[in-house]
């Protein structure tokens, strides 16, 4: 399973919220108007139709009169009703959930006059679509498209926007900014491209923290006459708001930027190494290969130092950028997108002020990316095993501690020794554990620092302590006490960062060593959890059950209910041959299933039914509409399905679906035609599903079409049109970067150099 192709997520996607559409507010008493005046209505029409079939009209005058009075009646009927269905005793709010296919598909809101009216005027139901949210609702400032800023304009309005402690009421938004990025890849520049995609994913977390901010201002003057049904739904509201914002980021686009700059590097370094190498034969060549040889690499050297992969061309948007993330982390220490944000960036300066001030939990990001470049900062970070900052000593010892290796057991043990804080006490145990090859002395540790449990107290405290058991090895695991991270997990009063660590920690136990049945129980209770980040701690701790084996799974799927999507994942993990009835019977009652568990199901069959699963996942892909990428991922993954096979499935299918099975079976110019509408749709979700295809097919063709939909704007999806934007987006800068490799492959791909 984890090698196999996944699917992408359709169900909603990242941070999507449902619109609430917030009208005006109405008193009980104009309610009641509306009603009576609505009855009325209605009873004039009934007369005027009745009178119609009665006595048909026999002049055209006659005729046109009635057939307007009608008309007007009718009209006033579906205005006054339409406006008691948004009516709940006297607020105006409008809920439009997502659907199972899409969260932004229109809705259609039905109308009804009463059963016996719309029977005999048969007039069917009124349809609308998504309504624009009312602009005092809208708390991040709405910017229609990318402003036509040059690099430099756009680079000094970034610059003011970071030197601002907070957002002000206009700013450069994030699209703008990864749309630089997206010039600076072109350009040659991927260490300035990472730069200014770090500052678009934290404008994103700003704009979270905005609309919040600007949600408490306005609501005194828009909710002091609102119901409580009222102030809720405007909470649900900016709810949605803050987790779509919060929820946007770049990272994929800043992996590949930062793999661009990792091969420019290595570009860089290979010629050098090459240019030493071939210079000291020379003497054997004549003198005009000598000549030659010289010129070709000089060339080779020029292109890879032009631009200096080591440089950047807007040292001062990193710099800005730099103090904005160290002043928000020393201000708040909880802010986890300053310390994750500071982990991005591969400089020496960003690195090290995440090492001296990333606390607890944000150094497992910081500590993860010294640890890649560990030959770079090894200094550094045994330097900080004496600084004064407490942060950096304990994340010091952490980083020399997953290292691991006898080479730093002094240095640490040296500063264990006068060490006085408790959390950088525990830090340094959990390094000298690593570290420590003599036996008896590591099980001294690994029993003191299991002892601390009883000496945790506070939020930060407990965190840090469930971490270090976490990252401990795995013949440490046994030490632990697995009734108080029970209690730890069961805890809701505890920060879900320390609940979420000490689910993976009984993970990591259960793994090798049997747990308690209400551990287990307690663990599949919470993979069903409202929060989904939370749920799939839960879940991927779950599935690591070792004690979960196929009878049990199988006998827990028939007796419960609860972490049902878990169960059928550890099915999936432990899957045979033999296993494909059971996929099979689990698609009799298909629509029970989640979301997740729907795509769970996809794959087992895929995965037990080999061939065998062809036949059946094609009749899947025609019965269940919703779901027909994710099948047709599935079944483009088995190795024996034949092209045509692919095409034949995909002539069953003219949008997403089918234009990725045509891109399975490399009929690309038609798949790429195809994706043009699909980026041209006035679907939305035509739109988003397009862009996540032309991204993992790399589809340079449709660069003008996505640069297009980076530009939408439409206050009826409002705040999911940022979504749109970011996916289109994702896509450009993937496009972009892959592009800039296959250039780099072609510059710089290392062709046998002949010595004669």
């Amino acid at each position: 399973m984890e090698n196999s192709p996944q699917p992408p997520d359709v169900g909603g996607g990242r941070g999507v919220q449902p619109n609430v559409f917030v009208n005006e507010f109405k008193g009980y008493t104009q309610y009641v108007f509306h009603f009576w005046v609505s009855f009325l209505k209605t009873f004039g029409t009934c007369v005027v139709f009745i009178r119609l079939r009665k006595n048909p009209p026999k002049g055209d005058r006659k005729f046109l009169v009635c057939c307007f009075l009608g008309w007007v009646n009718y009209t006033a009927i579906v205005s006054e009703i339409f406006i008691l269905h948004t009516c709940d005793m006297g607020l105006n709010f409008v809920s439009i959930p997502p659907t199972e296919s899409s969260p932004m598909h229109n809705r259609k809101i039905t109308l009804y006059i009463g059963a016996g009216i719309v029977l005999l005027l048969c007039l069917g139901c009124a349809t609308t679509g998504p309504r624009p949210v009312p602009g005092w609702l809208v708390h991040v400032p709405k910017q229609p498209a990318p402003s036509p800023l040059s690099q430099n304009g756009a680079r000094q309005q970034l610059i003011a926007d970071l030197n601002q402690t907070q957002l002000a009421s206009r700013y450069i938004p994030p699209e703008q900014i990864a749309l630089l990025a997206l010039q600076l890849v072109d350009e040659g520049y991927p260490l300035d491209a990472t730069v200014f995609l770090t500052a678009a994913s934290y404008t994103y977390h700003r704009q979270a923290d905005f609309a919040v901010r600007e949600a408490e201002r306005t609501a005194p003057a828009h909710l002091a006459n609102a119901t409580a049904q009222g102030v809720d739904a405007f909470r649900d509201f900016v709810r949605g708001e803050y987790q779509t914002f919060r929820d946007l980021n770049f990272q994929d686009s800043m992996a590949f930027t930062l793999a661009l700059w990792e091969r420019k590097k290595k570009v860089f370094e290979q010629v050098e190494r090459e240019w030493q190498q071939v210079s000291g034969s020379l003497g054997m060549s004549s003198v005009e290969r000598q000549n030659a040889i010289k010129e070709e690499l000089a060339k080779k050297l020029e292109t890879a130092r032009s631009p200096q992969w080591d440089k950047l061309k807007y040292p001062d948007v990193a710099e800005a950028l730099l103090n904005r993330l160290k002043s928000d982390l020393s201000n708040d220490q909880f802010n986890f997108n300053a310390g994750l944000h500071l982990a991005a960036v591969p400089f020496k300066s960003y690195l090290l002020a995440g090492l001296h001030n990333a606390p607890m939990p944000f150094m497992v990001p910081v500590c993860r990316s010294i640890g890649l470049r560990f030959a770079v900062y090894e200094n550094d970070v045994v330097s900080a095993l004496e600084s004064t900052s407490v942060n950096a000593r304990s994340n010091a010892a952490l980083i020399l501690g997953l290292r691991g290796g006898e080479k730093y057991v002094d240095a640490i043990s040296r500063a264990y020794v006068v060490e006085k804080d408790a959390i950088v006490r525990w830090s340094m145990e959990f390094a000298l554990i690593v570290a420590e090859s003599d036996e008896n002395k590591k099980n001294t540790m690994i029993r003191r620092l299991a002892g601390h449990i009883t000496e945790a107290t506070g939020e930060e405290n407990m965190a840090h302590l469930v971490l270090l058991y976490e990252w401990l090895p795995e013949a440490a695991l046994s030490a632990l006490d697995t009734r108080w991270l029970h209690n730890v997990v069961a805890d809701t009063s505890q920060a879900q960062f320390t609940r979420s660590f000490a689910l993976m920690t009984l993970g990591n136990i259960g793994s090798k060593q049997p747990i308690s049945p209400d551990t287990l129980n307690l663990m599949l209770t919470l993979s069903d959890a409202e929060d989904d980040a939370f749920a799939e701690w839960a879940h991927n701790a779950v599935i690591r059950i070792q004690s979960i084996n196929r009878e049990t799974a199988l006998s827990m799927l028939a007796s419960q209910s609860a972490g049902k999507d878990a169960l059928l994942q550890r099915m999936l993990i432990l899957a045979e041959p033999d296993d494909f009835a059971f996929w099979q019977q689990q698609t009799n009652g298909f629509s029970s299933h989640s979301e997740q568990g729907k795509r769970i199901v996809i794959w087992g069959l895929k995965e037990t039914g080999k061939e065998n699963a062809a036949t059946f996942l094609e009749q899947m892909f025609v019965t269940h509409n919703d779901y027909r990428l994710d099948i047709a991922i599935a079944y483009a993954s088995i190795s024996s399905i034949s092209k045509a096979q692919l095409l034949a499935l995909a002539a069953k299918d003219s949008g997403v679906s089918g234009t990725f099975l045509l891109f399975a079976a490399k009929k690309r110019d038609e798949a790429v035609r195809r994706l043009d509408g699909l980026l041209k749709s006035s679907d939305v979700r035509d739109k988003m599903m397009g862009a996540r295809l032309a991204k993992m097919f790399f589809v340079k063709e449709q660069k003008t079409a996505l640069q297009n939909n980076v530009a939408f704007y439409d206050n009826r999806y409002y705040p999911n049109d940022a979504i749109l934007r970011n996916q289109q987006l994702e896509a450009l800068l993937s496009i972009s970067v892959y592009q800039a490799f296959l250039r780099s492959k072609h510059e710089f791909g290392a062709p046998e150099l002949q010595r004669k």
